[in-house]
């Protein structure tokens, strides 16, 4: 008796830890300022939620901050607590979706998080914004436009060029310092493709300038869709 007392406790111990662990909350910093998503990440964290940060640029559907589960999740949670937190950050109006069927992180317990700041989601400047790789330029290496509107240019002997970004007019980006007299454009392109885990927008940024610095190189940069 003793020894069947232990193993049902045992067993009993192991589905109440299994029932109270804290799902997973993935944290998406798409279009969000760096400062906001580690102040986001550490509220969560401090208040209890287990937090994993990703970067995947979210569904044409998804233009507001919402929460995203697995099926019926008014079923199995009850987010007042997450929606309250969040609200107390400034994100309000906090939708709540599901996922019904396909391949997605959202299973079980897990949750899907998406927010955005006050104007960047519907602006044209939300596309391009990320780090970009070179295509056939021995001179450059990268290029990093940031959501504060700055850029740095990396080349590939090591020094960097700062200064600010702007879309005049779609498609057509500005690249420029005031201080050296720089201005450079680009024009953007976006192209949907696919691949074996689902389908990526790639971003790429061609020279309209015949100047020697930038005429032979192309920017490019992959944004993953979600699941």
């Amino acid at each position: 008796m003793p020894n069947k007392l232990i193993l049902l406790t045992c067993i009993s111990l192991v589905f109440f830890i299994s029932g109270c662990s804290a799902p997973i909350i993935y944290l998406n910093d798409y279009d969000l300022k760096k400062s906001n998503f580690e102040k986001v990440k550490t509220s969560l964290e401090e208040s209890g939620f287990n937090v994993k940060p990703i970067s995947i640029k979210p569904p044409s559907n998804i233009k507001d901050s919402t929460i995203i589960t697995g099926p019926k999740p008014t079923v199995k949670h009850s987010f007042h607590r997450l929606v309250s937190l969040l609200e107390d950050l400034g994100y309000s109006n906090i939708r709540i979706t599901s996922v019904e069927s396909g391949n997605h992180w959202y299973r079980g317990n897990n949750i899907g998080l998406y927010l955005f700041d006050d104007g960047i989601r519907s602006s044209p400047e939300s596309e391009v914004i990320g780090k970009y790789a070179t295509d056939n330029c021995e001179s450059m290496v990268s290029l990093i436009l940031s959501a504060e509107g700055n850029f740095n240019i990396t080349y590939a002997d090591g020094n960097e060029l700062l200064g600010e970004w702007l879309i005049t007019s779609m498609p057509y980006l500005n690249l420029r310092n005031k201080r050296t007299g720089l201005n450079f454009y680009y024009q953007i392109n976006v192209q949907e493709q696919s691949d074996l885990l689902g389908k990526v927008d790639v971003v790429t940024l061609f020279p309209l300038d015949d100047q020697y610095q930038i005429r032979d190189c192309i920017f490019y940069m992959g944004i993953r869709r979600a699941p």
